[in-house]
């Protein structure tokens, strides 16, 4: 991870500014500058999926037979139905950005690789999945047991 200007080169100033503040919003490499990225260092934020099942069993005799029904009510992701942000993954931005590379080499002009850089100016590290296996999920189901 570059220290500062002096050890890096870039194609231009927006390359430049992109990059440093991309740097500057992301906790690990604001704290390692002039260093090396350490494999599985960085982790993902963590997330929270709470889920619900309510099931009561019904005893129902019929004739001189006894019958049984079991109704049930699942909801996956509780917490995603009482506010969208809730029990949602966060996924790398540079991932849909040029293969998860922030840094991409343009040219080499004397010896020395002029970089591109390949996140929005702006960019988080990491986005909210739009995904519908995020959303919450709800499923009423109905059991009949046989003797």
């Amino acid at each position: 991870i570059p220290r500062d200007d002096s050890e890096i080169k870039f194609a231009s100033d927006d390359d430049r500014l992109a990059f440093w503040d991309f740097v500057e919003q992301d906790d690990y490499l604001k704290n390692h500058k002039g260093e090396y990225a350490e494999a599985f260092s960085a982790h993902g934020p963590w997330v929270h999926k709470i889920d619900f099942r309510w099931a009561h069993d019904f005893d129902l005799k019929v004739g001189s037979t006894q019958h049984k029904l079991q109704l049930s009510l699942d909801i996956q992701n509780i917490g995603n139905l009482f506010n969208s942000k809730f029990g949602v993954e966060k996924v790398m931005t540079v991932n849909s950005c040029n293969s998860g590379k922030i840094l991409s080499v343009k040219e080499i002009k004397d010896g020395v690789p002029v970089f591109k850089c390949n996140v929005p100016q702006g960019a988080s590290t990491y986005e909210f999945s739009n995904s519908n296996g995020q959303c919450w999920r709800m499923q009423v189901g109905v059991k009949y047991f046989f003797n």
